[in-house]
Parts: structure tokens; C-alpha cells; sequence
């Protein structure tokens, strides 16, 4: 896949506003922003060898072509990538490419948490409900031939908060 066909969403139309996951993982870090100027979107920066960027936008074309085209209610949204260097502190020198979806309220490992802590529970009918949603998100990516290859309850995001959430993949 050539860059071209990427769709490829330039940095300038993203205003970073603060990091959002509170540990970074492994692979990179989860940043807020605003795309052009009205959308709240995360941003997700790699770690990596910034000089390899070519090698990154070979490898993970085809994959960001088919999350372009995937559109179900119960998978959040991917909006495309961005190439360039994130005005972030603390982010690898150099170009990195950056993934932009929609953003989340929180995650239901998250969610759990916060409610193991004020010692309530979620629920039958919400419980049902978020498995379902996750169940219809994965049937969805099945369908389409695709594994999440990751599937756990930090990576489960909800949209809102309390019983009116959905779950998404």
C-alpha cells in the first residue's frame, strides 16, 4: 500500500491536549487531542526507531486501509493516521506515524476499578448488556475474516459512564 492511499491526516489539524492513559504501555502512549479544531480524539504514538518510519508505513498499511473501512457500532472508530513528530514532551525524537480513533470515556478494567473501590457492583442487565456489545463487535470482526489477537478488559472501552455505556472493542 502506498502512502497515498493511507488518507493520511495532517498533524496540523490536530491539537494535542494531554495524555490520557495514565500508564504508557510497552509499545507507546494515548494522547487527547482535537482534530481540526471540533473532534475530541485519542492519538496513539508508537515507540520505535523514528529513521524506520518507511518500514512502519509498509508494515502496517494494509491494516490501517481495512480499519478505515470497518464501521460497526460496537468497534471504535478509527479515523486514520498521522505522520509527523507529536509536539509531546517526553515522545521518541524524530517522525512517527500516530493512529487516530475516537475517544473514549474509559476502559471496563477502568470501570471496574473505580467500582471495586466504592465497593458497588455493575449489574446484571449492564454486565449482559457490555458482554453483548463485546460479543457483537468480535462477530463483526469474524465476519470480516479479522482477530483482535488482544482481547481483554483494558482494551473494552465505554462510551459514557453507569448503565447507559457501550461497550466497544
Amino acid at each position: 500500500q502506498s502512502e497515498q492511499e493511507l488518507e493520511l491526516i495532517p498533524l496540523e489539524d490536530l491539537t494535542f491536549v494531554d495524555r490520557v492513559d495514565k500508564d504508557a504501555g510497552a509499545n507507546g502512549a494515548v494522547h487527547r487531542a482535537v482534530l481540526r479544531g471540533v473532534i475530541d480524539v485519542a492519538v496513539k504514538t508508537a515507540k520505535g526507531e523514528p529513521d524506520r518510519i518507511e518500514d512502519v508505513i509498509r508494515l502496517l498499511g494494509k491494516e490501517i486501509v481495512q480499519c478505515q473501512r470497518l464501521h460497526h457500532v460496537n468497534i471504535v472508530q478509527f479515523l486514520g493516521a498521522c505522520r509527523g513528530k507529536p509536539p509531546i514532551p517526553g515522545t521518541w525524537p524524530g517522525e512517527q506515524l500516530m493512529l487516530v480513533n475516537e475517544l473514549m470515556a474509559i476502559s471496563l478494567f477502568e470501570q471496574f476499578q473505580l467500582l471495586r473501590d466504592k465497593r458497588k457492583s455493575i449489574g446484571w442487565v449492564c454486565a449482559v448488556k457490555w458482554a453483548y456489545n463485546v460479543a457483537c463487535g468480535m462477530e463483526h470482526l469474524h465476519h470480516r475474516k479479522l482477530n483482535h489477537l488482544d482481547l481483554k478488559s483494558a482494551n473494552v472501552l465505554l462510551s459514557g459512564a453507569g448503565n447507559s455505556s457501550t461497550g466497544r472493542l
